[in-house]
């Protein structure tokens, strides 16, 4: 499914609603402004740089690592297909 107009782009390509474009920056900027403060990003690169380390060493490159607040998820997509959804 894709719609498009003059500023968004909303595509459905099986994992759900994705919006881009200006929109997306729009809604980014919002999430950003409404924090008290910024995240540490030096913090931030210094915690996870073993995480990118253990899944180079010890992963295939079509895997990927989900971090969320209280867990980490190893992701192997071993075999998808994705379809057309009737509107």
């Amino acid at each position: 499914m894709n719609r498009m107009d003059s500023r968004t782009a909303i595509r459905d390509g099986g994992r759900g609603i994705v919006i881009v474009g200006e929109e997306k920056k729009e809604m980014d900027m919002r999430c950003v402004k409404s924090r008290d403060k910024l995240p540490d990003m030096e913090g931030f690169k210094e915690a996870i740089a073993p995480l990118i380390e253990w899944v180079n060493a010890n992963c295939d490159p079509h895997e990927r690592v989900e971090v969320e607040m209280g867990r980490a998820v190893l992701i192997s997509e071993e075999m998808g297909f994705i379809f057309e959804v009737p509107d």
